[in-house]
């Protein structure tokens, strides 16, 4: 008998750079996919005929968004697998008032952005990007102090508390440095327990810093927050670094502001503006979001994970460990416990717009407690 109808939604031509075949068949396995093509609209005959017998969607980059009038076209549809981070450009009230379960690999994606910030921040202690382009043209006035050379002591500033932020501050544990954070969200007591400094201004922290790494959130408050100020604010030879999204840093801003040492992630219409500016020449290290290209595997993995994990649950009877009601009796124990930490791969989200990307641990702590009493239960 075949399983459960899956369908994919992804934008065009990314599934072969995704998903491996292997991946694909596994995927196949552990339902039956009802088109091997993904959708990368939800508009037209197709997708009206591939939603209709959808009971799981597995979606990517460029998942159009399941409003309400895409679910009603989808009646069968009982858990929306995300194999990317957020899901807030795809789930929308609707999709709550449904009760979909909804799974992310969000904390599986925090793992390489996280690594490419902390290589970030020690290459720039060690004075490696200003070192490169000293030996490629010698004559340049550069500012490097070589007796400060190295990361013993450096004051490393994160903006935001996020999946990515928490796994830089515990990939940075083991370095003598001294970590400040700037998040409105984050407790004095959580940061303690953290081992990082909670810091109220987002201009001191800028100040005080001879790293600052981005990590916040791309939401309209957020957008356009490191801006001229916060680049002025920085130290003559500070570097900054943002594995966020472009939006949260005013590009004009950055074209012209004289930074002498940084390396940037995200950065909008990067050739295009490093031709248009000479941004190149005063970016020594502009990248096109390096930090998640290795994520892609990663990201894969899990998201056929959460696909295979929701499945069983779905439709073997068990309880549905991540649904929202679920996820919402926890929340308040997470609030009063946030020292908690997320370490799982493959975590499944709600739908609490106070904890921001804290949501993900929340609900991953109904996981766990929904675990604990499945085990209770058996024995």
């Amino acid at each position: 008998m075949a399983g459960p109808a899956i369908a994919l939604a992804m934008m065009a031509g990314l599934v072969d750079h995704a998903f491996t075949p292997a991946q694909l068949e596994r995927l196949d396995a552990a339902g039956e996919l009802a088109d091997p093509v993904p959708l990368d609209s939800f508009d037209g005959d197709r997708a009206a005929a591939v939603l209709a017998r959808a009971e799981v969607l597995v979606g990517h980059w460029g998942c159009p968004t399941l409003t309400g009038e895409v679910l009603a076209g989808a009646p069968r549809l009982r858990l929306f697998a995300y194999a990317a981070g957020t899901v807030k450009w795809q789930v929308t009230d609707a999709v709550w008032g449904r009760d979909l379960v909804v799974t992310s690999a969000a904390a599986a994606n925090a793992v390489p952005v996280a690594e490419y910030t902390v290589a970030m921040v020690l290459l720039a202690g060690k004075g490696v990007l200003l070192f490169r382009e000293w030996l490629r043209d010698p004559q340049l006035r550069l500012p490097i102090d070589a007796s400060t050379v190295g990361n013993y002591r450096r004051r490393i500033g994160l903006v935001g508390a996020s999946l990515v932020g928490r796994r830089v501050i515990d990939l940075l544990a083991p370095y003598d440095l001294e970590v400040a954070v700037y998040d409105p969200f984050l407790g004095v007591a959580e940061a303690a327990q953290l081992g990082v400094e909670k810091v109220d201004d987002l201009d001191a922290l800028c100040e005080s810093v001879d790293v600052l790494s981005l990590h916040a959130p791309d939401v309209e408050a957020t957008r356009g927050m490191i801006g001229a100020a916060q680049l002025a604010a920085l130290p003559d030879g500070a570097t900054f670094v943002n594995t966020a999204r472009p939006a949260l840093v005013d590009q004009a801003a950055l074209e012209g502001h004289a930074l002498r040492r940084i390396g940037i992630d995200s950065l909008a219409d990067i050739r295009r503006r490093c031709r248009r500016t000479g941004l190149a020449q005063q970016i020594l290290l502009a990248d096109a979001h390096p930090g998640a290209r290795r994520a892609r595997r990663r990201l894969a993995i899990r998201g056929i994970a959460g696909a295979e994990d929701g499945l069983a649950r779905l439709f073997r009877g068990a309880g549905l460990l991540g649904s929202i009601a679920h996820a919402r009796r926890t929340q308040r124990v997470i609030r009063r416990d946030r020292q908690r930490r997320v370490r799982d791969d493959l975590e499944f989200v709600g739908d609490d717009p106070g904890l921001a990307d804290g949501t993900v641990e929340a609900v991953a702590a109904a996981q766990r407690q929904g675990r604990n009493a499945e085990r209770s239960n058996h024995q």
